[in-house]
């Protein structure tokens, strides 16, 4: 009917002809063109309308699915590396500690050899992340746990590794004597120990000397380390500046090892950091206390500590050859690592009995190394003698190098004689010297009151060297 409308109009018919051939109606014609655009435009737009109506139950199905596959996957495939936001739960007697570190419930067996590393693995996820490690801290595979206990025994154990070449780098790296007698400012503690106990990490872990030490690689891996330690506990670890700061540190690591690998078993912080921060720590407030406290005592045990420096044997540590003295060199490292532990805690993710869910919980070292009723009244106080006749029920308490079986392998030998070490080389260089703090929180109490352990602790702390003629 529309086509036989059209063709009974013959002025409709006579426009349309025109339109075709008349170049004067130009501008009607592409007003026809434009209203045929607008007319798909909007057809379009309805048709593409439709579809997306039509594809809203899909597409609520895909985000349905997609939620219920995150949830899946964190529930069940991430269980290895929770996020638990319980509660810490603290053990603080001796026996259920021993079992909570042996097992993944602390009221049922002793748990397999993976299980176990997965309880302790899981806690250390933020070193992971932060470092960029894999050690025995971090690893849940029970063969290169294995592997990396054997090797590092056969570091400490190495024959090369003779204590009176160590001796010589711990002077060496400590303070040059030109330095300590011209500068009457005095200098902050916390730089010289960290630099003395990184520089011999190096040297007894790769055999670096001094004269492949940057000083300024060395600096900045001690203080970089220190602050992605304190970050590494906060929630957020993608800022701005902990990238920057993960950058420079593995920056300052290839300045010293040129050939370092990307891969995480090649980074050298597997083993820097057990060493380093089982040390530091430990030597400062061991050198604060046999240099600046205990004024009755100090001079005893610095005379013990400067003897066994210029004969670092087995023998002398272990104090047989300082017969007059009632205290060794092994007795001092033992009362430094009870009041100042170098792990406070020591964290397990574990099923506690009748949970539906691993928790996390932790063996409180510093209480137990503390408790009164262990210790006796003056468990607060630096005290070596009480080591010449320890009770048993003290040593069960006592895990400064932690307990089985993931016992640090340095416990017997290599750490508390260099503790020894290292605190005897800092007194032969700034033996007779006191001290002063910037800001009053890092005052030194008086001796009834332990050092303070917080990692950012005495920065201000500043050792005054005695005058020499």
């Amino acid at each position: 009917m529309r086509i036989s409308t059209i063709s009974e109009s013959p002025t409709l018919t006579t426009k349309l002809q025109n339109y075709s051939t008349s170049s004067n109606h130009l501008p009607d014609s592409h007003h026809l063109a434009s209203n045929l655009k607008h007319k798909s435009s909007v057809a379009s737009i309805f048709d593409l309308m439709l579809l997306l109506l039509a594809m809203i139950p899909s597409m609520l199905l895909w985000v349905v699915g997609i939620c219920v596959a995150f949830y899946l996957h964190r529930r069940y495939i991430l269980v290895k590396i929770p996020r638990v936001a319980k509660p810490t739960l603290l053990y603080r007697d001796p026996v259920r500690c021993r079992d909570m570190l042996g097992k993944i419930n602390p009221l049922g067996n002793w748990s397999s050899a993976g299980a176990l590393l997965q309880s302790r693995a899981t806690p250390n996820t933020r070193l992971v992340e932060v470092f960029g490690i894999d050690n025995p801290f971090t690893t849940t595979q029970v063969a290169y746990h294995r592997q990396f206990l054997k090797n590092t025994r056969a570091i400490l154990n190495r024959d090369s590794l003779a204590w009176e070449r160590v001796r010589d780098a711990a002077l060496k790296f400590v303070l040059p004597d030109k330095k300590i007698n011209c500068d009457s400012a005095g200098f902050l503690l916390v730089p010289i120990v960290q630099n003395i106990v990184l520089k011999i990490s190096l040297y007894a872990m790769f055999e670096l000397t001094d004269d492949e030490l940057d000083d300024g690689d060395i600096k900045l891996i001690a203080e970089t380390i220190n602050s992605l330690w304190l970050k590494s506990k906060s929630t957020d670890l993608t800022g701005v500046s902990v990238c920057s700061e993960q950058q420079a540190l593995r920056g300052a690591l290839r300045g010293i090892f040129p050939e370092m690998g990307d891969a995480p078993r090649d980074n050298p912080l597997n083993l820097i950091l057990p060493a380093y921060e089982t040390l530091w720590r430990a030597v400062l407030r061991g050198f604060i206390e046999v240099s600046f406290r205990n004024r009755d005592r100090r001079s005893e045990w610095q005379s013990i500590l400067l003897k066994f420096l210029a004969t670092p044997t087995q023998a002398s540590f272990d104090g047989k050859s300082f017969l007059p003295h009632k205290i060794s060199v092994r007795m001092i490292a033992a009362e430094t690592l009870r009041l100042y532990p170098p792990t406070r805690r020591i964290y397990r993710q574990v099923t506690l009995e009748n949970a539906l869910e691993p928790q996390l919980v932790a063996a409180d070292i510093e209480y137990m190394h503390r408790d009164p009723r262990i210790w006796g009244e003056d468990s607060l106080s630096f005290n070596p003698l009480r080591w010449e006749n320890i009770a048993q029920t003290c040593l069960d308490a006592y895990m400064p190098f932690g307990s089985r079986p993931f016992v640090c392998p340095a416990e017997k030998a290599f750490g508390p004689r260099m503790i020894g070490i290292l605190v005897a080389a800092l007194v032969s260089k700034l033996e007779g010297s006191s001290w002063m703090a910037e800001e009053q929180q890092d005052a030194i109490p008086d001796n009834c009151t332990p050092l303070k352990l917080g990692r950012d602790c005495y920065r201000t702390l500043r050792v005054l060297p005695r005058k020499k003629d």
